[in-house]
């Protein structure tokens, strides 16, 4: 067999589906969005609480995997009358109340 019959085109030249793999994010550049230390980064994936991939021994980020878990991590905000810290201080100063016997 011959060099030349060995070799086989990539799979875009024999006209098979390409998947477009977008950039992999790493640890420091993840931290950097996040503005907390890389160490961090590391806890949070070691922790399995925050998306990632494993190449080799790298841990890599996926942007749009990201996107969607720091939107998943948002706080509302409290707005007046349905807020739970309102009804935490109700529940504490009725429990207080109830306790001294008034």
């Amino acid at each position: 067999m011959s060099a030349s019959e060995s070799f086989s085109p990539p799979l875009a030249a024999r006209g098979a589906l390409t998947v477009e793999v977008p950039r992999l994010l790493t640890a420091g550049e993840v931290a950097e969005l996040l503005r907390v230390p890389r160490s961090t980064v590391y806890e949070l994936a070691r922790a399995r609480r925050i998306p990632f991939v494993k190449v080799g021994r790298r841990t890599l980020f996926v942007p749009q995997a990201l996107r969607e878990w720091i939107a998943a991590q948002s706080v509302p905000p409290v707005t007046e009358g349905t807020g739970s810290t309102s009804g935490a201080k109700a529940a504490a100063t009725s429990a207080a109340s109830s306790s001294r016997g008034t």
